[in-house]
């Protein structure tokens, strides 16, 4: 009796090492498996930072080219104004100068 017991006691062990075994292989899978998503979202997030300082970069350097044609606008319309007020100035000069140089009309 007591080496059948024996025998069902291994029986009954070795079918539980064979469950545990596969357990730790499908584990060791899972594992595996975990840290290859992991290392698939840490590429990820590397890529998505890099894009996003590129697109920190761009807008920089869009904000410093639009200030840069703001100033270049803001010189233009001020030179376009002095010009305005030149050739305005001029205009009124050539007319005094016309009726100065002109005889005076007779009566």
């Amino acid at each position: 009796m007591n080496r059948l017991n024996f025998a069902d006691r291994l029986k009954k062990w070795l079918r539980s090492h064979r469950s545990l075994v596969i357990e730790v292989e499908a584990l060791r899978q899972e594992n595996a498996d975990l840290r290859q998503k992991i290392a698939s979202l840490h590429n990820e997030k590397d890529r998505t930072e890099k894009s996003l300082e590129e697109r920190r970069r761009e807008k920089e350097a869009l904000r410093t080219r639009l200030n840069s044609q703001k100033k270049a606008s803001e010189t233009s319309e001020r030179t376009a104004k002095q010009l305005g007020e030149k050739v305005t100035e001029l205009r009124e000069e050539n007319e005094r100068l016309r009726q100065k140089d002109s005889p005076p009309p007779e009566d």
